[in-house]
């Protein structure tokens, strides 16, 4: 039994900590106009200005590159605070794959940048299309050493606002994106949990063999 109990815990630690490799970035934001003045290419969020936030989930990269990300909008219902839509329209969750792209100087004399390309599929945002979006953070040259996908790069190159473009076959859309500070302090919480897990469950373990080697200790001497 205890050795069933031990391989058990190794199981839900190795399943546990493993998943710490995960981390998630947030953003919050508007989608304030078609273009040229239509609502076509997102029909289902029936009119403009519109909030918004959005959620990435991603496996930490350390060795950079493109990271794929999926995730979802939360468009939430209008009339929105603080936007001059009157008009009545329900909230909208939208899916979200695309890809993460961070950038080390972008050659020389470049900047740093943190960039996402995505999709929302046929049927989310336009029941006909796929609507396609993106948007890049850029910053000073030395804001990160390396190219690794992971909270602390990210967190460093993601600050103010910047702007998002969504696209389909009929007409474009425009709006503003900038990060949202809880999610970004939640990945950074995911990171001391990826590093703290498996100390964790070692100390543990070398109390529960303490303890036996003492019971086992007092029962000799019995």
């Amino acid at each position: 039994m205890k050795k069933f109990l031990g391989g058990l815990a190794i199981l839900l630690c190795t399943t546990l900590c493993g998943s710490a490799e995960a981390a998630t970035v947030g953003f919050l934001g508007s989608i304030n106009q078609g273009q040229p003045g239509s609502h076509t290419s997102v029909p289902n969020l029936g009119s403009f200005p519109r909030n918004f936030s959005l959620t990435l989930n991603y496996t930490i990269n350390p060795g950079g590159g493109v990271t794929p990300a999926t995730g979802a909008f939360e468009f939430l219902a209008t009339p929105n605070t603080g936007t001059s839509n009157p008009n009545s329209h329900p909230p909208i969750l939208a899916l979200v794959n695309g890809n993460i792209t961070v950038a080390n100087n972008n050659g020389p004399g470049g900047t740093d940048s943190f960039q996402f390309n995505g999709n929302t599929p046929v049927g989310q945002l336009n029941p006909t299309h796929q609507v396609n979006f993106s948007f890049t953070f850029t910053n000073p040259v030395s804001t990160i050493s390396s190219t690794s996908v992971d909270p602390v790069n990210i967190a460093k190159l993601i600050g103010g606002q910047t702007s998002i473009s969504f696209t389909s076959p009929t007409v474009s859309g425009v709006g503003v994106i900038r990060g949202a500070p809880e999610p970004s302090t939640m990945i950074a919480l995911t990171g001391l949990i990826a590093g703290g897990c498996g100390i964790g469950y070692r100390r543990r373990m070398k109390a529960k063999g303490d303890a036996e080697a003492e019971e086992t200790t007092a029962e000799e001497g019995c």
